[in-house]
């Protein structure tokens, strides 16, 4: 945004704010969080923002840092206010350095994609980013020395943490630029970006600006409708630029306080209401006064601008100016939104929030899926979507590991998206969207999407049973790929961490011809191919997928925290028609996202959707969960239905030749200009044909249990069905998940695991014995998330909001 200041003596200060926003998750990119919108951002943000829809506000709102955290993603930024630096950013990921200014960048590319560089570079011009590099052009506010002036920002993606208002002179800023940048921007080398940030980062943290003793919350930019909170800050030898105060953001984020982390609940947090009117329209976003961070809200208060004063220096020269706002998010996921003042908006970690949705029930053998969607009941690539498990994940390990996505996809508009042509966006759409942007679209999920070495299944867990967690833990655990006997019907499921709506489907490619495609047209080594070797590489292996659609058998139903016996049988929904590929079924995802429905959009209310209840307590967990009856898409999980696995089975060909499979699930969204993909290993298994193999385990007499790291005289015991996924998963497993995000134990935490698990101290004594065991082929059925079959390709990774 750009402001003018007016000194004592009637001299104009001109000064361009910037707000810098961190945002967890989604992913892989999140989509936009937040906006800076008073003054008016340079990054187009403005007191009417809240009335922009989803799709909208996203597309403005993606200003920012993809990732931030110290040594491990739950160490967000916010747990050390300012002390990640450009530096940091550039460092986190060795294949994916990140450009941190205090003006932010468009999601985040190199300098020149940074809002006030080459984006709006002129006093009072503003820009919408990549897809609409030109905004309108404002007036910029004149603010008097020694005097308090008014700030505020909008979130449509709530992470918690807190934010800080600095200027630079604007004949500094540019300075920077002239001093240190190549012309053209894109040719400056590394040095010479370094240098830039550097000058730019002193500039702009030589004045930080203190805060007024207020803060206040406005509903939907009527001034009449407010709220005075109380004031929570961060300060001390800790914050960076040194001495310095950041304050909290006055809503917590859904599970912020329940979930153990620090701040106040949305209750305790307010002073006073303006009137009994503005006091109804809080319980509503944010629940009755019992509610700490639950409300419907919580996580996405858009209706609220959060307004605060500064206090402009007396000594502060005339002049042009730039004034930046960051903000820390609090949740794990550690990404960090920077917006300038003519551009600002702050993006979900939907994460591009990080990780949405897994492939769980087949585990993502190949993602350990990043986004917000995980493949859970196969085990999938992605390993965060590699178990039925993945719901158990704190949200910055489920981020971390589910983001094998497109980050933007969209026919014309970005209101138009992939739900509304299932199947039709394609890997060439995706290098065509943005000029200057090219995305790699692959079955499988490729990480944030860079490169086609980034995709699963490529370079990342390339082995059958492989998995990986991308580009932070290139390896994941490995898994054995099930097997599915031809002719029969095969159980899949995946699980969301942030839904966005729309339908999916699943696809079959062999992996002879997986591995032909890669050797026909990928240079050696693969970075090194040419756009044409990656047109013809992609190419083969989307016919390869696309040819082999499987059809859904009729069933459907959802599993409460992955246990069998609470179930909710769902009512089939689906598209046929007009998809891709031609004569393809796609089944809708069977919750609504937030105001999908109420916001005049298809599909069923999450209530309606329903055929029938397990027994009463899985009733009472769905009313807990979506809302009653009464609640069509407001309930407190419909955004965030993680403790949900959805659960189908597929028609496996009676003439598929038998041999080494990768399954994938591809997600076209509706609510959201994003696609989600990743792949698993399967062994597909001729019933005529029966192979035997032999291995020798280590087992106790009394259980058959096999011996882990509790030492000689401890046997684990069998785990429990919903955690042994017949047999799949044992305590080794556990124990090697959790020690893929440096937490050995982590697993422990879950009683039946504890109990059963030697390095939990749990397990039996007992002579150990070695025996040899045959093991025949056997029909292993897939569940509701891609984690049974672990998702060997992509153990998804993570999105905020999308």
């Amino acid at each position: 945004m750009v402001l003018q200041f007016e000194c004592s003596d009637f001299r104009t200060l001109a000064i361009m704010a910037m707000l810098t926003l961190l945002s967890c998750g989604f992913l892989a990119r999140a989509l936009g969080h937040g906006l800076l919108t008073i003054p008016h951002s340079k990054n187009n943000g403005f007191p009417g923002s809240f009335a922009l829809d989803r799709q909208s506000y996203y597309t403005t709102a993606s200003w920012w840092l993809d990732r931030a955290f110290f040594v491990l993603p739950t160490v967000t930024p916010w747990m050390r206010p300012g002390h990640f630096n450009y530096v940091d950013a550039q460092n986190l990921y060795k294949d994916f350095p990140q450009t941190f200014h205090p003006c932010g960048c468009y999601n985040p590319h190199g300098a020149e994609f940074c809002a006030g560089v080459q984006l709006a570079e002129g006093f009072g011009e503003t820009t919408m980013g990549g897809a609409e590099p030109t905004g309108p052009t404002i007036k910029p506010p004149k603010w008097f020395l020694g005097t308090e002036q008014e700030t505020a920002f909008n979130l449509y993606a709530n992470h918690g943490g807190g934010y800080i208002y600095m200027l630079c002179k604007r004949d500094t800023f540019l300075q920077c630029r002239q001093d240190h940048l190549a012309d053209p921007i894109r040719g400056s080398s590394q040095e010479q970006v370094d240098a830039y940030l550097k000058c730019i980062w002193d500039c702009f943290e030589a004045n930080v600006l203190e805060f007024a003793d207020t803060q206040w919350m406005d509903y939907q930019a009527q001034r009449d409708l407010n709220v005075t909170m109380k004031i929570t800050s961060k300060s001390g030898s800790d914050t960076e630029p040194e001495g310095t105060t950041w304050r909290w953001i006055p809503i917590p984020d859904t599970t912020q306080i329940s979930g153990g982390g620090e701040g106040l609940c949305s209750w305790d947090a307010v002073e006073a209401f303006s009137d009994a009117q503005v006091e109804q329209l809080f319980a509503e976003d944010f629940g009755p006064k019992s509610v700490c961070d639950a409300g419907p809200k919580n996580h996405n208060p858009n209706n609220w601008e959060v307004h605060d004063k500064v206090r402009v220096p007396n000594n502060l020269p005339p002049g042009a100016h730039e004034v930046i706002a960051t903000a820390c998010c609090f949740c794990g996921g550690g990404k960090s939104a920077v917006t300038v003042a003519r551009q600002v908006s702050v993006r979900r970690l939907r994460k591009r929030s990080l990780g949405q949705d897994s492939l769980s029930f087949i585990q993502s053998t190949k993602n350990i899926t990043r986004d917000w969607v995980q493949l859970s009941q196969i085990p999938s690539y992605d390993s965060s979507v590699h178990c039925s498990g993945s719901y158990a994940l704190d949200r910055q390990a489920y981020y971390t590991t589910a983001s094998w996505w497109l980050d933007r996809a969209f026919f014309g508009s970005p209101t138009v998206t992939p739900w509304m042509r299932p199947g039709h966006f394609n890997y060439v759409d995706a290098q065509n969207l943005y000029e200057d942007r090219a995305q790699t679209f692959h079955p499988c999920g490729c990480y944030n999407p860079h490169g086609v070495e980034f995709c699963a299944g490529v370079q990342l867990a390339e082995g059958f049973g492989e998995t990986t967690m991308g580009g932070a833990e290139p390896s994941g655990p490995k898994v054995t790929p099930p097997q599915w006997l031809v002719g029969t019907e095969q159980e899949t499921a995946f699980n969301l961490y942030a839904n966005h709506g729309g339908g999916y489907v699943y696809m079959l490619c062999k992996r002879d011809s997986f591995l032909q495609c890669r050797q026909d047209h990928l240079a050696d080594p693969i970075r090194g191919s040419s756009q044409e070797q990656v047109d013809a590489y992609l190419k083969c292996i989307w016919d390869c997928f696309e040819a082999n659609v499987l059809d859904f058998a009729d069933t459907q139903w959802l599993e409460y925290q992955a246990q069998r016996d609470l179930n909710v049988t769902m009512k089939i929904t689906s598209k046929s028609g007009d998809t891709e590929p031609a004569g393809s079924t796609w089944r809708w995802i069977p919750i609504p996202d937030t105001a999908q429905i109420s916001g005049g959009g298809e599909g069923l209310c999450s209530w309606d959707a329903v055929q029938s209840f397990g027994d009463a307590q899985v009733e009472q967990l769905f009313a807990e969960d979506f809302g009653p009856k009464s609640v069509c898409d407001a309930g407190p999980k419909v955004h965030n239905p993680n403790n949900w696995e959805v659960h189908d089975k597929v028609l496996v060909p009676n003439n598929l030749p038998p041999g080494e499979y990768l399954l994938s699930w591809r997600w076209d969204c509706y609510m959201a200009d994003q696609i989600w993909s990743n792949c698993a290993d399967v062994e597909i298994v001729d019933p005529n044909a029966p192979t035997t193999t032999t291995s020798t385990t280590t087992t106790s007499s009394r259980t058959g249990g096999t011996t882990t790291g509790g030492g000689t005289g401890c046997v684990d015991e069998p785990l429990p069905a919903q955690w042994s996924q017949q047999g799949r998963f044992d305590c080794t497993y556990f124990e090697e998940r959790g020690a893929a995000y440096s937490q050995p134990k982590a697993y422990c935490a879950h009683n039946a695991i504890s109990t059963a698990c030697c390095f939990c101290g749990g397990g039996v004594s007992a002579v150990q014995t070695a025996v040899q065991t045959v093991r025949k082929p056997r029909k292993r059925s897939l569940r509701a998330s891609l984690a049974l079959i672990q998702s060997t390709k992509n153990v998804t990774r993570l999105n905020s909001e999308l």
